[in-house]
């Protein structure tokens, strides 16, 4: 019976070291599964960190791509604004020299006209003068 004790003790024993044992790998491979799952997270969280950076790095080159498209259309708008103003200018100030001709030209024929119509005038009084002259003449003689 001593024997069955002895090796139900060290049966006891050999069990409660085992389970130590297996307790003790379980732990360890615990604490292992936990560093890996950390350096997975670190290296899921630096990935996500260095995707955000390469778009915030993206979108800013865009934005500054963005900024000078719309600065070089402003430019051209400008320059073709500046262009317009001068051809515009250019026609007002064709427009103008061509009307102040055509004045020119429209007061020299009236002041033409006006002469001629003067000049007829002169005439037909001088013509008039004239025959009241002679019928004049005619009653005095007549008289």
């Amino acid at each position: 019976k001593k024997e069955i004790n002895d090796m139900e003790h060290d049966l006891k024993i050999s069990i409660e070291e085992e389970d130590e044992r297996v307790r003790t790998l379980h732990e360890q491979r615990e604490y292992e599964l936990k560093c890996e799952l950390e350096e997975e997270e670190q290296r899921i969280k630096a990935d996500a960190e260095e995707r955000d950076a390469r778009f915030k790095l993206q979108m800013d080159e865009e934005r500054e791509l963005f900024r000078k498209e719309i600065k070089e259309k402003e430019s051209k708008l400008r320059a073709d604004l500046a262009t317009e103003k001068q051809r515009i200018k250019l026609e007002q100030e064709e427009l103008e020299t061509s009307l102040r001709v055509d004045l020119e030209k429209e007061r020299i024929r009236l002041e033409t006209l006006y002469e001629e119509k003067e000049q007829n005038l002169k005439r037909e009084l001088e013509e008039e003068s004239k025959k009241l002259k002679m019928k004049l003449i005619q009653l005095i003689k007549n008289s």
